[in-house]
């Protein structure tokens, strides 16, 4: 598997687990109806691939139309910081870039 395909695997893979939890998510009472649109965030730092990414995700939302994702962009050095203050209040992305420590 060469570099160019990976970011595409990885997107794949990090919406279908996505997916997988929205599903989850609403198919409790109190959740989404059948047919409801589901909206993702996806955050990621600021990167050269952003445009290969937005191509999976359109693709992704060509054969799952119920599905929108929408990818906010972070400079790389206020992106830690960011999703830190966004999760401490409650709030957060659903899909996100970490690093290993």
């Amino acid at each position: 598997m060469g570099k160019a395909t990976h970011p595409r695997l990885a997107v794949a893979a990090m919406l279908g687990l996505a997916l997988g939890l929205a599903g989850a998510c609403s198919s409790g009472s109190g959740g989404q109806g059948a047919g409801a649109k589901v909206h993702l965030t996806y955050a990621m730092w600021e990167t050269p691939e952003s445009v290969g990414y937005q191509k999976s995700i359109d693709e992704f939302q060509k054969r799952h139309p119920d599905i929108s994702v929408s990818i906010q962009t972070i400079a790389y050095n206020n992106y830690q910081p960011k999703l830190t203050t966004q999760f401490s209040s409650g709030g957060g992305p659903d899909i996100f870039w970490s690093t290993p420590r």
